[in-house]
């Protein structure tokens, strides 16, 4: 990793890359140097979007470390994010994108005046598009496992405006799945750092490549 400065990436800029990359890899640890250590070897391993949650002790000390220090092609973001100042010490701290697990407004609007993607959560149509409307750049299906790909694709039927992010039970094997129903991305935690970290390269590599393939592209 080298020192890329304090050069902030814009709005659509950060919301294209989590586009492009297909994987939000959630951290959430017992420690700050824990949660430092695997974004490090997930970055080894050759993840670029990552999701620092604020359930991990001192999370933005991670995030304006990790900030200081990653190449410019990795994107770092903050998880459960549940208000305004929050995000905005997040936003201070470096993060690119907001991960919250509801749809709040003061969320939106903060992580917006200050740059940054947004991802509320949301577990219903009316939910969704309250989130849409509130600006959201995603919406993130929450808990992913209690719905399924198939309705995945349903709600995009309904609403094909959505750019949904279904998170929460994902796993490596039904990854792919969820994006062939529709979907941009998905969030990831502990099946995408299940292991032996020294393991974790080709594990990304795979997904990576069944994601291309879910959304027609050659492997």
């Amino acid at each position: 990793m080298r020192d890329r400065g304090r050069v902030r990436m814009r709005r659509y800029e950060i919301a294209s890359e989590i586009s492009r990359v297909g994987v939000v890899a959630i951290i959430r640890t017992a420690s700050a140097d824990d949660a430092y250590r695997r974004c490090c070897a997930l970055i080894d391993a050759g993840q670029t979007v990552l999701e620092v949650s604020l359930t991990t002790p001192g999370a933005v000390d991670v995030i304006h470390r990790l900030r200081g220090e990653v190449d410019a092609d990795v994107i770092v973001g903050v998880g459960t994010v549940l208000d305004a100042a929050s995000a905005r010490t997040s936003a201070l701290a470096g993060a690119q994108f907001i991960v919250s697990p509801t749809v709040d407004q003061s969320v939106l609007a903060t992580s917006h005046r200050y740059g940054m993607a947004s991802l509320p959560g949301a577990a219903t149509p009316t939910e969704a598009v309250k989130a849409l409307e509130a600006g959201a750049d995603f919406v993130k299906l929450f808990p992913a496992s209690s719905f399924g790909p198939g309705s995945v694709r349903d709600m995009l039927q309904a609403l094909p405006q959505l750019a949904l992010v279904p998170t929460g039970g994902v796993t490596r094997e039904n990854a792919a799945d969820y994006v062939a129903a529709g979907a941009v991305a998905v969030g990831m935690g502990s099946a995408v750092t299940e292991g032996d970290p020294t393991t974790w390269r080709d594990g990304i590599a795979e997904l990576q490549r069944t994601i291309r393939q879910a959304r027609g592209a050659s492997a």
